[in-house]
C-alpha cells in the first residue's frame, strides 16, 4: 500500500451516479470529515459505502477502500450496475481497493499498531493522495474487524493513529461497525470512543428510508423489549460477576492457608489457621476444631481451637457428644450442611439439654466436616455456626471441604515430622553409642584385613610351592622317561609291557603337569585384580586361531562373522576363547573334519559371543556339571582333558563381568556363548 498512485480524475458519473436516487439525504460529502456507519444488513452496508465513494469519485476526487473481500466484491459490482467505469478508475488507480486484513498485517506487531509502520503504509499513502489538496474519501473496516477478534484495545488504538492523520491532512473518511459484532467489554468503550469522537453518526438499517410511522413504532417497541431483556442480561452478569469475584477471594483465601500449611511444623499452629481460615471461607462467625479422641464409652472429643470466639464460650460446657448431629462428622460419615439447625428432626433428642445448653453461642446455621487422613482414620472435625439461618451455600461446603482435605495432610505431616524428630534424637542416641565403640571396630577391621593378607600370601606360597616344587618332579618323570626310550628303544620294544608302563608314566606325568597349570591359571583368574579396558573380539579371535595350528585349514574350519567389542581383561578372554576353540575342535567324532563358526549379538547392555560345532554334542543331564571343577563329561571317550578348562572359563567369565553357558542336544554339536559387557 505504501506510496500509492492516484489519477487525475475520474469519468464523470451519470445521474445515477451522483446518487440523486438512491440516498439523497443521506449522502456524505468531503467536507463532511468524520462519519461512522452501525449496520446489521451487509447489502445495505454495500449501498450506503458505494454512494460515498460514488460521491467523491463523481466530483473528482480519490477514493480507498480498504475492506473484506465479500465487501470489495459487492462495491465493485454496485459500481458497475450504475454505470461507473470501474476498470478505468482502477487502472488510474484513482480507487485504490484493498484487503482489510492484509493492510493490518502491515503495521500490527504482537496485537498492537506500531505507529512507525503505520505512518509509512498508511500516513504516507494518505499523503500521497491529498497532494495538490485534492480531495480524498477513505472507507475502512479494520478496526471492526480487530474488535470482532476480541482485539477492542488494538481497535482503540486504531482509531487514535487515524485521528492523528487527520490532524495533518484533509480528507472524509467513513467506519463501518457491524451491530451483531462482539460484546466484549473493550467493543463498548471502542463504540463509545467512536461515537464520541465522529460528528456524524450514519442511520443504520434499522430504519429503512421507506419505513412507515408504524412501522417504526413497531421497530422501538422492539427497541424496548431488548432493552429490557439488555438490563436483566446485565444484572444477572453483575451477579455472576459477583459471585466469580467472591469465588476468587475465596480461592486466594483457601490459596494462602494451603501456602501456610505446607510450611508450618507446629501442630497447633496448624490447626488455628485451619479454623481460622474456614470461618473467612465459610462466612461462618464462629468455628472450632475438635480433636477425636474416643474413650471407652466412644463419646469423648477435646477441643483444640476456637474462631471467633474467646475460649471461655465453651469453658462451661462440656465436649460435643455423639448426638445424631454431631456423630456422623466424628464417624467420618460426611459434611452436615443446615440452614437452621433448630429446625432439624435431630435437633434437641439428648438428654439433659433439649436443646443448646443455656449460654451457649447462638447457632442457626450449621456446616461441619470431617478431617480424614490418607489412612482413613478420622483425625477430627471442623464445625462452623452463625446466628442467621442460610448462612452456609453449597460452594461453602465445597471450600469448607477442600479445607478439611489439606488439613488432614497438614496434620499428618506435622505429626510424621514429630515422629521423624523423636527418630533423629534416638540416631543421635545410637550415634553417641556407636562412638563409643568405634575404636574397638577399627582394632577388629585391622586384625581381619591382617588376617586376610596372611591368608592371601599363604595362597601365594602355596601357588609358588605348586608351581615349582610339584612340577619340578613331573618334570624329571618325563625327562628320565624320555631318555629310556631313547637310550633301551631296542630292550623296551622285546618287552612290551615294560614299554607301554614307561609311555604311561610320561603320558601322566605330562598330564598331571598339565593339571597342574590350570589349576594354578584358575588360582589366578579367581585371585588377582583385573583390569577392564575395550577389546576388539575380532582381532582377538584372529590372533587366538592364528596362535594353534591345530585351529588352522586343513586341520579345522572355523568361520567368524563380525563379533564387534566388549569390555573384559583381555589375557583372561584370551584364555576363555583358547579353551573354548580347543574343545570345539577336540570334541568330534572320528573322520569327521572340525567345523566351527562364530557369531556375536547385542543383548541390552551386553553382547554375546557364540561358538558352534559340529561335534559329539553333550547330553543336557549333564549341562549342570559342565563349568564345575575337574568335572569330565566323557571320562570314558578317547578325549584328554583335566575337567579344569571350563572352570576357567566360567570364573574368568564372571571376574569380567560377565557369564557363559552351553545349549546341546546331546547329538547334534553343541553351542557355547559368552557373555560380556558392551563398550559404554
Amino acid at each position: 500500500m505504501k506510496g500509492l498512485q492516484t489519477g487525475e480524475s475520474a469519468t464523470p458519473p451519470s445521474n445515477t451516479q451522483r446518487g440523486s436516487a438512491e440516498f439523497p439525504d443521506r449522502t456524505p460529502r468531503a467536507s463532511s470529515g468524520r462519519f461512522v456507519q452501525f449496520y446489521e444488513d451487509d447489502a445495505y452496508l454495500v449501498r450506503s459505502v458505494a454512494q460515498y465513494i460514488g460521491s467523491g469519485l463523481g466530483c473528482g476526487g480519490n477514493a480507498i477502500v480498504i475492506a473484506t473481500p465479500e465487501h470489495r466484491a459487492g462495491i465493485e459490482a454496485h459500481f458497475r450496475a450504475n454505470g461507473f467505469d470501474l476498470t478505468g478508475i482502477l487502472t488510474r488507480r484513482q480507487l485504490v481497493m484493498l484487503d482489510a486484513e492484509e493492510t493490518l498485517s502491515l503495521f500490527m506487531r504482537d496485537g498492537r499498531p506500531v505507529v512507525a509502520l503505520f505512518d509509512e503504509f498508511i500516513g504516507e499513502s494518505i499523503r500521497e493522495a491529498t497532494v495538490g489538496d485534492r480531495v480524498l474519501f477513505v472507507y475502512g473496516e479494520m478496526g471492526a474487524l480487530l474488535n470482532d477478534g476480541g482485539s477492542g484495545e488494538a481497535a482503540m488504538q486504531l482509531e487514535g493513529l487515524w485521528s492523528g492523520l487527520a490532524q495533518r491532512y484533509r480528507y472524509s473518511r467513513l467506519w463501518a461497525y457491524p451491530l451483531h459484532g462482539s460484546e466484549t467489554d473493550t467493543s463498548g468503550t471502542l463504540f463509545e470512543q467512536v461515537s464520541n469522537e465522529q460528528p456524524h453518526i450514519l442511520p443504520s438499517d434499522i430504519f429503512k428510508a421507506d419505513f412507515s410511522a408504524v412501522e417504526q413504532l413497531r421497530t422501538i417497541s422492539q427497541l424496548k423489549n431488548h432493552a429490557k431483556a439488555l438490563h436483566s442480561e446485565i444484572r444477572e452478569r453483575e451477579r455472576v460477576e459477583d459471585e466469580l469475584r467472591t469465588r476468587t477471594q475465596n480461592l486466594q483465601v483457601l490459596q494462602h492457608v494451603v501456602g501456610t500449611l505446607a510450611a508450618e511444623q507446629d501442630l497447633d499452629k496448624i490447626v488455628q489457621a485451619v479454623t481460622d481460615a474456614g470461618c473467612e471461607l465459610s462466612g461462618a462467625a464462629f468455628g472450632a476444631f475438635f480433636y477425636n479422641l474416643v474413650s471407652g464409652d466412644g463419646e469423648s472429643y477435646m477441643l483444640y481451637t476456637l474462631s471467633g470466639a474467646p475460649a471461655e464460650a465453651f469453658s462451661q460446657f462440656p465436649m460435643p457428644r455423639n448426638t445424631e448431629i454431631f456423630g456422623p462428622t466424628f464417624a467420618g460419615d460426611g459434611v452436615v450442611r443446615l440452614d437452621d439447625v433448630t429446625t432439624d428432626p435431630r435437633y434437641g433428642r439428648n438428654a439433659p439439654y433439649t436443646g443448646m445448653p443455656p449460654g451457649h453461642l447462638p447457632v442457626k446455621s450449621y456446616l461441619a466436616a470431617p478431617v480424614i487422613s490418607k489412612s482413613g482414620d478420622v483425625v477430627g472435625g471442623l464445625f462452623f455456626g452463625n446466628s442467621q439461618p442460610g448462612v452456609f451455600t453449597e460452594n461453602s461446603e465445597e471450600l469448607i471441604v477442600a479445607l478439611a482435605a489439606h488439613a488432614a495432610i497438614a496434620i499428618e505431616n506435622a505429626k510424621l515430622r514429630e515422629a521423624v524428630d523423636r527418630e533423629l534424637e534416638a540416631l543421635a542416641r545410637a550415634s553417641l553409642e556407636l562412638a563409643s565403640s568405634r575404636d574397638e571396630l577399627e582394632l577388629r577391621v585391622e586384625e581381619r584385613t591382617a588376617s586376610l593378607r596372611e591368608a592371601v600370601g599363604q595362597m601365594e606360597e602355596f601357588s609358588y610351592t605348586v608351581s615349582h616344587d610339584l612340577r619340578a618332579p613331573l618334570r624329571a618323570m618325563k625327562v628320565h622317561c624320555q631318555l629310556l626310550l631313547e637310550d633301551y628303544g631296542e630292550v623296551l620294544a622285546a618287552e612290551p609291557q615294560v614299554l607301554t608302563s614307561v609311555l604311561r608314566i610320561s603320558e601322566n606325568a605330562t598330564r598331571l603337569d598339565k593339571m597342574v597349570r590350570d589349576v594354578l591359571a584358575y588360582g589366578r583368574i579367581a585371585r588377582d585384580e583385573i583390569l577392564l579396558e575395550p577389546v576388539s573380539l575380532d582381532t582377538l579371535v584372529f590372533d587366538t586361531i592364528s596362535h594353534y595350528p591345530h585351529l588352522q585349514p586343513p586341520l579345522a574350519e572355523i568361520q567368524v562373522a563380525h563379533l564387534g567389542n566388549v569390555r573384559a581383561h583381555e589375557p583372561s578372554l584370551t584364555q576363555v576363547l583358547s579353551n573354548l576353540l580347543t574343545n570345539a575342535v577336540k570334541f568330534v567324532p572320528p573322520g569327521r573334519k572340525p567345523q566351527v563358526s562364530l557369531r556375536s549379538e547385542k543383548i541390552g547392555d551386553r553382547r554375546r559371543l557364540w561358538i558352534e560345532d559340529n561335534g559329539i554334542g553333550i547330553d543336557p543331564r549333564y549341562h549342570h556339571r559342565l563349568f564345575a571343577m575337574f568335572e569330565r563329561i566323557h571320562p570314558d571317550l578317547p578325549y584328554e582333558g583335566t575337567g579344569v578348562g571350563l572352570a576357567i572359563v566360567k570364573k574368568a567369565a564372571e571376574r569380567m563381568g560377565g557369564g557363559v553357558g552351553v545349549e546341546s542336544d546331546g547329538e547334534n554339536g553343541s553351542r557355547f556363548w559368552v557373555e560380556l559387557p558392551l563398550v559404554s
